[in-house]
């Protein structure tokens, strides 16, 4: 799996997003939510590393912005407020979701990036 990824599509500002992705362990088996010590999310901007909107090591385990069903399956959904942009002139700015998990009781790690674009939309208040 590759360290960081791209989003498929570009993202209205001030939009709802969702993102799905599925957990795996090293032997490609899925991660679940009981086999996971902790599940966090950090969003920030890639040029100026702002986090967005307080999202810094949030708890994302079946909690907040996160959920994991049983068969690995990670949904996270922004609020429109982490899709802000922060300087009105940007066309888009990227964004960059850091999403980490521990599991076997904190032994092991994963660690994944998934980078975000988000369009300036001019008449959105």
């Amino acid at each position: 799996m590759a360290t960081r990824t791209l989003a498929p599509m570009e993202i209205p500002e001030k939009t709802s997003y969702r993102y799905t992705s599925l957990l795996l362990k090293e032997d490609g088996t899925p991660l679940v939510a009981t086999d996971l010590t902790t599940l966090t999310l950090t969003l920030y901007s890639l040029t100026t590393l702002a986090i967005i909107n307080g999202v810094n090591d949030l708890d994302i385990l079946n909690a907040n912005r996160g959920t994991v069903d049983a068969n690995g399956l990670l949904t996270i959904l922004l609020q429109p407020a982490d899709t802000v942009i922060l300087v009105d002139t940007n066309l888009t700015e990227e964004r960059i979701m850091l999403i980490e998990a521990t599991y076997a009781a904190g032994a092991r790690a994963s660690r994944h990036e998934v980078q975000l674009t988000i369009r300036n939309l001019a008449l959105v208040a």
